[in-house]
Formats: structure tokens, C-alpha cells, sequence
């Protein structure tokens, strides 16, 4: 999926993947026209594509992990690149799709949030991180399996949660 700028039509899905990808609340400005775009990025989507990277990455973590334990064999080392391929295009495409339908908050897609960008950026980072340890941590010990389904599912949990504050805060600001 590619994300064109308003102004001129060139792409800038570039932009976008890092604005996504740094956990960066704000407007893309077009490379191309210097045209900063209508549509804002704000906490409530980064959640939202944090929620999905975190546990994409952390199921695929786990999944090639137990495969790598199996006995070695050429169909499992091509099973896993094709995993991290998937994994790869599926963020590629995830943010842009996050960017161009604005799941959950379309009718306020273009509204500017006062929010502090650098808090956000780093708490946001940080939880990535933590949440990416521990379930490392659960996922790789057989015996903790259960427990990585449990994480997850807590954690799905609060990020909607969180999502939901988010956009009610978003909508209450003028």
C-alpha cells in the first residue's frame, strides 16, 4: 500500500513507516513539496500499531524459537526467513494501513492533539522493549508457555483500554 501526499501525489509511505516505526506523534511533511499532510499521527494510533507490532514480533519471537529447538533441518531455516519476511511486509503495510483508515478514530483523523511528542516517543519505546523481554522471557521456556498466552492476552487487554482513553481524551480536547 502506498500513501501519496496531498499535494503533489508522491509517495511518502517512507515517512510514514518511520513516523510509525519511532513511535513519533506528529504530521508527515511531504520530502518531495515540503507540504506538512492534514492527517495527524497521534498517541491513540501509536498504540494501536504498537499493540500490533508488539505482539507480531513477540509471537513470531517465540515461534521461530521453538522451531530453531526442533532438529535442524534446511525447511525449518526457510520457514523461519519466510516468517521474518511476513513479519517485515506485515508492518510495512500495517502502518500505512493504520495511516491512510485510521481504525477507530476516523472521524477525527485530522485533528491536531496537543501532546507532548518526546514523553510519548519514550514511553512508548520503553514498553515496547520491556513488553519484547518479557516475552522473550515466557515464550522460550516450555514451561512458561502458558504464561506468554496469558501475557499477551493481558496485554492486548490493556492496550485496548489504553486505546479507548486515548481517543476519549483526543475527542474531549478543542
Amino acid at each position: 500500500m502506498k500513501v501519496n501526499c496531498e499535494n503533489c501525489k508522491k509517495p511518502i509511505t517512507s515517512q510514514v513507516n518511520a513516523l510509525f516505526e519511532q513511535f513519533e506523534p506528529g504530521s508527515v511533511v511531504c520530502p518531495h513539496c515540503h507540504h506538512q499532510q492534514k492527517r495527524y499521527v497521534s498517541e491513540a494510533d501509536l498504540l494501536i500499531y504498537f499493540c500490533f507490532s508488539a505482539v507480531l514480533y513477540s509471537a513470531v519471537l517465540v515461534l521461530i524459537f521453538f522451531l530453531l529447538n526442533w532438529k535442524m533441518q534446511a525447511w525449518v531455516l526457510i520457514l523461519a526467513v519466510i516468517l521474518f519476511v511476513i513479519t517485515y511486509i506485515a508492518m510495512k503495510y500495517g502502518s500505512a494501513q493504520l495511516y491512510e483508515k485510521a481504525y477507530f478514530k476516523a472521524d477525527i483523523k485530522n485533528k491536531v492533539i496537543q501532546e507532548e511528542a518526546n514523553t510519548v516517543r519514550k514511553r512508548l519505546k520503553t514498553q515496547f522493549i520491556l513488553f519484547m523481554l518479557v516475552a522473550f522471557m515466557f515464550g522460550t521456556q516450555p514451561e512458561f508457555v502458558p504464561f506468554f498466552f496469558i501475557l499477551i492476552f493481558a496485554f492486548l487487554l490493556l492496550t485496548i483500554i489504553k486505546v479507548r482513553l486515548a481517543i476519549r481524551n483526543e475527542r474531549a480536547q478543542k
